[in-house]
Formats: structure tokens, sequence, C-alpha cells
């Protein structure tokens, strides 16, 4: 499978489930999501920078992005 098509599974899944979120989902639904998706990206975020190892900068920098 291509990244190309990955992307496109992605947004099809991705996308209505977003949108249903955000018109039918309740404060709380949303605002769980939104923290979801930022610790994910922060998660993301460290592996490309740090790598293995430097538990407590990850530590400290997903404690600050909650």
């Amino acid at each position: 499978m291509t990244s190309h098509l990955k992307r496109w599974l992605t947004a099809i899944i991705a996308v209505p489930l977003l949108l249903a979120i955000v018109f039918y989902g309740s404060d709380a639904v949303f605002s769980a999501t939104i923290i979801i998706v930022i610790l994910a990206g922060v998660s993301e975020y460290h592996q490309i920078v740090f790598g293995a190892g430097h538990l407590w900068e990850k530590a400290e920098t997903l404690l600050s992005a909650f």
C-alpha cells in the first residue's frame, strides 16, 4: 500500500468522524478530541526530535501540552 493511498484512506475515515464530533458531539467530547490530537502530535514530535531516551524531557513537554 503506497503512502498516498494511506493518506486518502485516513482522510476518508477521519474527516466524517471529525465532522460528526464537531457538529454532534458534546463540549466534553470535543475537548477530549482536541487534547488527544495535541498529545498525539507532541508524542510524534518526541519520536522525531529525541528518539529513544530523554524520558524527563518527554514527560515534561507532555505534561505542559496537557
